[in-house]
């Protein structure tokens, strides 16, 4: 099992875990002697991994409102296409600097059938400040018809207040089990705890189907942007998507 890469800047904390579908599994920052999580720590659960943030791939077949939790309540693992949970295997370390790690993992269709992908990500830290930048390439000699996107999972206060587009008034705190569904996400978010700290989101590129659902029963809410919806979308052979996200984190008195 290969350990956790950890980057780190002025009490700020990123461990990347290379096992665990590459994602990232903690982000903290030191306050008063203590650490502070600003996400939902990865784990792995019934062979499904749960949790952190980092690269997603969804069934276009799935309606948008299912897309956010891959458990049921009770915890039940979903079925997935092979190409789906291939991308919660191992990684390959390819560059790390002290603030930044870029990872590398590729699928191949075991049927021989000449499906195929090759994935990157980078997570790049700073003082108060996580970029995460995603990539996909098609290796298959069909179209890729897989929605792709960005998860992230963050503690469940960070509910309190939600704000999904800049031009509109924040959403009411969604019951738990319920959430939210945009179809022309403008790639901007802010998610307030109400003690005032607060994740701002800015995305670079277009992922305009936005779930953001709180778990039924555990403390934690998934934010999932994806392409678009439908048959009409895929990857040619050859072809590569690409999107990057900046997460600001914001103490009560920034």
């Amino acid at each position: 099992m290969e350990r956790d890469i950890e980057l780190q800047v002025d009490g700020w904390r990123a461990l990347v875990a290379p096992d665990l579908g590459g994602r990232l599994r903690a982000l903290t920052s030191l306050e008063s002697g203590r650490r502070f999580n600003w996400i939902k720590q990865t784990e792995r659960h019934a062979d499904v991994v749960v949790g952190g943030a980092g690269l997603w791939l969804a069934d276009p077949r799935v309606p948008a409102q299912q897309v956010s939790d891959l458990q049921s309540p009770a915890g039940t693992p979903a079925t997935r296409d092979p190409q789906l949970a291939a991308l919660d295997g191992a990684w390959q370390l390819t560059e790390l600097s002290p603030r930044c790690v870029t990872l590398i993992h590729g699928y191949r269709d075991p049927a021989g059938a000449g499906g195929g992908y090759q994935a990157h990500q980078v997570f790049r830290l700073g003082r108060g400040r996580l970029e995460m930048a995603v990539a996909l390439r098609n290796l298959g000699r069909q179209p890729l018809a897989l929605r792709l996107g960005l998860r992230l999972q963050v503690p469940d206060a960070f509910s309190s207040h939600v704000t999904l587009d800049p031009s509109m008034a924040g959403f009411p705190r969604p019951a738990r089990g319920a959430g939210v569904a945009l179809d022309r996400w403008p790639g901007q978010a802010t998610l307030s705890m109400a003690d005032g700290r607060q994740i701002k989101l800015r995305l670079a590129g277009s992922l305009p189907a936005l779930t953001l659902q709180r778990h039924p029963e555990r403390p934690w809410m998934t934010l999932t942007a994806l392409t678009e919806a439908g048959p009409g979308w895929s990857l040619a052979p050859g072809e590569e998507w690409a999107v990057s996200m900046v997460l600001d984190l914001l103490a009560p008195d920034d």
